[in-house]
């Protein structure tokens, strides 16, 4: 909602004239079809309330923030920090003459943790370092020299080998394992589920927000009038409920009765009184007289 809002104040900005349509007509796109994205996995989230996509979708969400993020992040974090130490020492490229370039600090991150992913599937980017490994000036700068026939020489062909034999086929197992178990306890999940969505519709607005804040100040204004009447029945019948209680103590022990008589008769009452207060009917009652609502529903 925050995104596509930026998108509609800067596309009513460009309609009327108040800035140039040149780079801002691009933020502007891109802020709506980013808020397009986010209102797209919104809608596939909800869609966990029908049994046919409930299950598929809890086991995907499973499967990447229980199994691919906690295997993918150590690895480029690591493995990327050691390849930057090896070929940017400092921050630095060097060129054929031996002038040192500076690395910017944003593409410095972007290849700390880019690179190791981009390894771990293939992608070895051959094509920028061809130039520096045949000796080639290149305006773009080079990695260290030593580093650089380090990394061509060995170290990355071991990287490959363990990520792509061992990482990623366990990370294939793992998959395998949550699969077998989210499938056994998709059905359960999915109830469950539901059943919260069920407990939520009951107690939300239906109207979306802002519409809904008229609703809820009337809702909330209902209730409020509909309290009292409620509370003053509450007390009428607790009071209707004591004199019940002193005319059962009196007809069970007698006024002038013996003191543990009347003792007895107290424990007798207070015994009624509690398996009276088993029954769901009684229950009802109770809990509306001390909440002081207007309806009280149970499932």
């Amino acid at each position: 909602l925050l995104f596509h809002l930026l998108g509609l104040a800067f596309k009513t900005a460009l309609v009327a004239g108040a800035a140039d349509a040149g780079q801002l007509l691009y933020v502007c796109r891109l802020l709506l079809g980013v808020s397009f994205m986010f209102c797209g996995l919104k809608f596939v989230l909800k869609l966990r309330a029908y049994q046919k996509f409930g299950p598929f979708i809890n086991m995907m969400k499973a499967l990447f923030w229980a199994d691919l993020l906690p295997s993918l992040l150590p690895c480029s974090s690591f493995c990327g920090v050691f390849f930057h130490a090896l070929l940017t020492p400092g921050n630095q490229l060097y060129t054929a003459s031996g002038s040192v370039l500076r690395v910017n600090q944003t593409q410095l991150y972007w290849d700390i943790y880019l690179r190791p992913l981009l390894l771990a599937f293939g992608e070895l980017r051959y094509d920028s370092l061809a130039g520096c490994l045949d000796g080639e000036d290149n305006s773009q700068g080079c990695p260290h020299p030593n580093g650089l026939r380090a990394y061509t020489g060995g170290l990355m062909h071991v990287y490959l080998i363990v990520v792509n034999l061992l990482l990623i086929n366990l990370l294939i197992a793992k998959f395998s394992l949550t699969v077998s178990v989210k499938d056994a306890n998709g059905f359960v999940t999915w109830r469950r589920y539901r059943y919260q969505l069920l407990l939520e519709f009951e107690v939300i607005n239906t109207l979306p927000p802002p519409v809904n804040v008229p609703s809820i100040l009337l809702d909330w204004l209902l209730r409020c009038l509909a309290a009292r009447p409620a509370a003053a029945a509450g007390r009428s019948n607790a009071t209707a409920d004591e004199d019940d209680g002193v005319e059962l103590r009196a007809t069970a022990a007698g006024a002038d009765g013996p003191r543990y008589l009347q003792d007895a008769a107290a424990s007798a009452f207070k015994l009624v009184q509690a398996v009276a207060l088993r029954t769901p009917q009684r229950r009802r009652e109770t809990l509306r007289r001390e909440r002081g609502a207007g309806v009280f529903t149970e499932e």
